[in-house]
């Protein structure tokens, strides 16, 4: 079936539909875009929908077209609109757009709408090029300043020439003058996250003072990074890990094994009243010595899980360890203490065999990480046993470095494992990646006919597009059309009954405000989820003080999931405090793990599904540690 089938059934249905709305869009155009969206069909099914008359139902299908990654040029009429609402959606749509860095400078010069200049000020940081740094400078001084600071900061992340310059970094530096307002926060964060190169003395000068300083913690917590490299001093490094505040010690201390370790100062955050200065502390030891070594085995016996996880590393590092690395793997031990001393082993047999043979699969994939990420490339043989794993997650990785290490050997256990009637759709498209990378050599005759029909059958897979085209000519057949895999959908009136969660953990309740107007199938999925019990009973597998708490994983070591993926719902959400995201492996890989910042990112904003918002219970959260577990997950709907 075509997306205009689809399309033509989806009407069909909706001209049956009650006359309501959704957010003032009807309800079958509402229906219609959000299938549209929802099924990965072309953005010029939505053409129709961005040339409504009614606002809303425009402003709908412009985040909807934006997510389809349209052309600039579809984006443009809406861009230029006689409604502000619409016209910022096509801001924000238009920084997933490879072509639209013309399109925005024009709106620039027309625009005078406040929030919609904004929206398309940090916009040009996620398109423009080193052609537009001198604009945002100097809009740096003026009330559209916090977007500039962004914008700068978004360019920084991307490593656009001439961003790094003198005038980009006294400028943001400028706006730390101000004693309030998001323009200074902003400007601190873009100097954090922008590599300096060639800065001059008095540019260092003012960065390091106002680490020091400045009133507002976060800030200091932004310079602090932003600094480090720049003055490359312990000393620095070690008034900063004496900071009131815990996010400003944090970053000193994490900032030591690269400038400037000060074994006092580490000595002092292994006894911190903080749980994540104490861990990152202990971490620090592993390259800075100095430290007495007595400190990291009290933790290892009497700190937390987490604790003894980074003291196992920090005490092998240092040949400390008070035994073998395989008394650290009995049972009696937390599984991230047995997960640590795996990932030191440098014993490549042994991390071979657990790797294929622990029952545990976090064990499994801990072995598996440390032997593909060793210093010594993994070898054919090891890569063909990890290929023929019973566990889809060890052949998938190991399909991912053939991608990096193609042997023609290969090509036998990637094909045998690709013709298994069991294999999933993503190990399938990691095994073709690998089959193209080995194909790609240039060392092995024409596939065989049996290659030939193995791959076709997966060639379809949108993500591998690419591949098709390259790969086609080999196999000797036309590239498939790429076609999504169908799924299930719910009515978007279904969804929109969808409003909050209640998420009972082994250290309290965190309360939920979901966002379906915003991500609905993201919510529909999570709320799906929650629903089965399947959240029941899982742990935090991933715990980053001062940044995210993770769960939602079944196998509880980050490389799990339902068994399937959601395509991304992204949008101008900010990743604030407190903010309920999507985890993903890369674009479109959503499925059921789920994170909680405890800090403001704003480098994670347009790249992660925000899907909701943490409404009671942050102090909850910032307590969860690695281990706390889930006992269940309530949905809320209005009916």
């Amino acid at each position: 079936m075509t997306w205009r089938h689809v399309w033509i059934s989806l009407l069909g249905l909706a001209l049956a539909a009650e006359p309501v709305t959704f957010g003032g869009v009807p309800v079958e155009a509402a229906e219609m875009i959000f299938q549209v969206e929802a099924r990965r069909m072309p953005a010029e099914a939505l053409a129709a929908f961005l040339s409504d008359p009614n606002p809303p139902t425009r402003a709908m299908a412009v985040r909807a077209a934006g997510r389809l990654h349209a052309p600039g040029a579809a984006l443009a009429g809406p861009a230029a609109g006689s409604d502000a609402g619409v016209r910022r959606e096509a801001a924000v749509a238009l920084g997933w757009a490879a072509d639209a860095a013309p399109i925005v400078r024009a709106r620039l010069d027309a625009e005078t709408e406040r929030t919609v200049m904004e929206a398309l000020v940090v916009t040009l940081g996620r398109v423009g090029d080193a052609n537009d740094v001198s604009r945002l400078v100097m809009l740096l001084d003026g009330p559209h300043a916090a977007a500039a600071a962004e914008a700068l900061g978004r360019m920084g992340i991307r490593k656009v020439p001439g961003v790094s310059s003198d005038a980009v970094v006294h400028g943001l530096l400028d706006r730390l003058r101000f004693p309030v307002g998001p323009a200074r926060r902003m400007a601190a964060w873009a100097l954090a996250r922008t590599p300096w190169e060639g800065v001059n003395g008095d540019a260092v000068e003012r960065m390091k003072q106002a680490a020091l300083t400045d009133p507002e913690s976060r800030v200091r917590a932004w310079l602090t990074r932003a600094a480090a490299p720049l003055v490359n001093d312990a000393a620095f490094l070690a008034q900063l890990s004496r900071d009131e505040a815990p996010e400003v010690r944090l970053a000193a201390l994490r900032a030591m094994p690269k400038y400037g370790c000060d074994a006092p100062s580490i000595a002092a955050g292994i006894g911190d009243a903080d749980a994540g200065v104490r861990q990152d502390a202990i971490a620090a030891t592993a390259a800075c010595d100095g430290v007495d070594l007595g400190l990291l085995k009290r933790a290892l016996s009497s700190g937390t899980t987490a604790e003894q996880a980074a003291a196992v590393t920090a005490l092998d590092a240092r040949r400390a360890l008070p035994a073998a690395l395989a008394e650290y793997m009995a049972e009696r031990w937390p599984v991230a203490v047995r997960i640590a001393a795996v990932e030191a082993m440098d014993e490549r047999p042994r991390l071979l065999r657990l790797a294929l043979r622990d029952e545990d699969p976090r064990l499994r994939s801990a072995a598996t990480g440390a032997l593909l990420a060793a210093d010594v490339p993994p070898t054919p043989n090891e890569l063909a046993e990890l290929l023929g794993s019973k566990d889809a997650v060890i052949s998938q990785a190991a399909a991912e470095s053939v991608v990096e290490h193609p042997d023609p050997v290969l090509e036998r256990p990637l094909l045998n494992v690709l013709g298994r009637r069991t294999t999933s759709r993503t190990l399938a498209i990691a095994l073709v990646r690998a089959l193209d990378a080995v194909y790609a050599t240039g060392r092995l005759p024409r596939p065989s006919n049996e290659a030939k029909t193995t791959i076709r059958r997966h060639l379809d897979a949108p993500e591998l597009a690419e591949v098709a085209r390259r790969i086609g000519p080999l196999l000797g057949i036309e590239p498939p059309r790429a076609r999504h895999p169908e799924r299930a959908l719910p009515s978007l009136a279904e969804v929109m009954q969808v409003r909050s969660a209640r998420v009972f953990t082994s250290r309290g309740e965190i309360r939920l405000e979901l966002l379906p107007e915003v991500a609905p199938l993201t919510v529909w999925n999570f709320a799906t989820l929650a629903d089965r019990g399947y959240f029941d009973g899982l742990s935090f597998h991933r715990v980053v003080a001062d940044f995210v708490i993770q769960t939602g994983d079944p196998r509880g070591d980050g490389w799990g999931g339902p068994g399937y993926e959601i395509p991304d719902e992204l949008s101008a959400e900010p990743y604030d405090t407190g903010a309920l995201g999507m985890a993903l492996s890369g674009p479109d890989t959503g499925g059921s793990q789920w994170f909680v910042t405890l800090s403001p990112h704003p480098h994670l904003d347009y790249g992660y599904t925000v899907f909701g918002h943490v409404s009671l219970g942050m102090r909850t959260a910032a307590t969860v540690g690695v281990g706390d577990t889930i006992e269940k997950v309530v949905i809320e709907r209005v009916r």
